[in-house]
This record gives C-alpha cells, structure tokens and sequence, in this order.
C-alpha cells in the first residue's frame, strides 16, 4: 500500500469517528468530582453542582445548586438566565445527616406551627392543607406528600407586591438523610418529577463511576428527564 494512500484511509476514519461523536456531550474526562465525607459515608459530587459561591459541602450537610428537572447543571449564567426569565427554573438542594430522623413528627410540627387545620383537598396528587383562621393566613401552606413518610412541601405566599417570588421548600428523608429541596411555587405542579431525579441525583453521588454516568446524561440537553408543561 502506498503511503499516499494509507494517508487517505486514515484521514476517512478519523472523518468518521468525529462524525459520528455527539456534539455538545461531555466525556467523563471533563466532569470533575469532589470527593468528601459527610456524617461518616464517602460521597462523590460533581463539581457542577457546587461551583457557586453559596454552595458548599462539609462534614454535616451539603448545599447544591441544581436546575429542573432537578438534576441538572445550571445551563449558562444565572444573570442571563435571570434576564431571559428563566431563573425561576433553578433548583437548589439541601442534605443533612442525623443519626435518627423523624419524618413524620417533622411533618405534625409543621402542620402545628404553620396552623394549617383546614383541607383545601388534593392538587397535583398532594393534600393541600391552608389556615381555617383567616387572621393566620400569613403563615405558609402546606401539601402532603406521604403522611406515613413525612414527606411533604411547604410554600410562602405573596404577601409583598414588590416581591411576587414564592418558593416551596419539599422535605423528605432517604436512609438517614434528610433533604429539603427549593423552587419557585411555579413549579410546584412538577414535585414528582423533580424528586425523582434529586433523589436519584443523590444515590448517584455513593460511587464516582455512578456520580459521572448520573450527571453525563443531563450536560447534551439540560431538560432531559422532563418537559415543562
């Protein structure tokens, strides 16, 4: 074989190869993992997640920062995003370790505090629960989950014309872990989905391999997992 030619062939394989790479993936290479160990168990978490300032991870607990469906990266520059309006889509995650959890009396607590006495009835498969007494409508209302589980979202209300902004804040527990995740009321309508994939997120973060396979599936489409309605 001459060796024009044999420059030729290899030239078509590297053609092909570059060809058939999907474009705007990430290779493992990439993704950087921070390894650390909270309450006692070895956790790998992608860089992604902690690369803002407010995010951190220590020996107790975890602040991530993540975007619908919950799992993903945020997509670019939160001020752009802010700007084309879609900063609302943002996701932020909270895990701590206690050696024994209670769910359930969390839940009572708060039912108790936030002195939602009153059953509005069931939206988007939760039990909404409001103040009877109009005098405690301030407080925040609440949507059940699981009553067995003690999972269950709470949500602030408007009460301030210059900041429409209400957030929902759902607390649920894995093993010994607990976590409280928050986002805009709007996207209240999606809890399912987005506990779904943080608590898959979170499962994924017990092996590097599992952390990298888990986080490449969101880098080529960040909405993967979900659609918004």
């Amino acid at each position: 074989m001459s060796k024009k030619k044999y420059l030729f062939i290899i030239a078509q394989c590297i053609f092909f190869i570059s060809a058939c790479t999907p474009q705007g993936t990430k290779n493992s290479a990439d993704i950087k993992i921070i390894e650390t160990i909270v309450n006692g168990e070895n956790l790998y978490i992608p860089h992604a997640y902690l690369k803002f300032g407010y995010t951190s991870v220590g020996d107790k607990s975890g602040f991530l920062q993540a975007y619908y469906p919950g799992s993903s990266p945020v997509p670019g520059d939160p001020k752009e995003l802010f700007k084309q309006g879609e900063w609302y889509k943002n996701v932020r995650i909270l895990f701590t370790n206690y050696p024994k959890p209670n769910p359930q009396g969390v839940l009572q607590n708060n039912i108790e505090t936030q002195k939602t006495d009153k059953t509005i009835g069931e939206e988007y498969g939760l039990v909404h629960l409001t103040q009877s007494d109009q005098d405690q409508a301030f407080h925040r209302d609440i949507w059940v989950d699981s009553f067995d589980d003690g999972s269950f979202i709470r949500c602030s209300k408007k009460t301030d014309a210059d900041d429409p902004v209400q957030i929902c804040e759902h607390l649920f527990n894995i093993g010994q872990t607990s976590l409280s995740i928050s986002y805009d009321k709007r996207l209240l309508p999606e809890w399912k989905l987005i506990k779904k994939n943080v608590w898959a997120m979170y499962e994924s973060f017990k092996s590097p391999k599992t952390a990298i396979a888990y986080i490449t599936e969101f880098y080529p489409n960040p909405q993967a997992q979900g659609k918004m309605r």
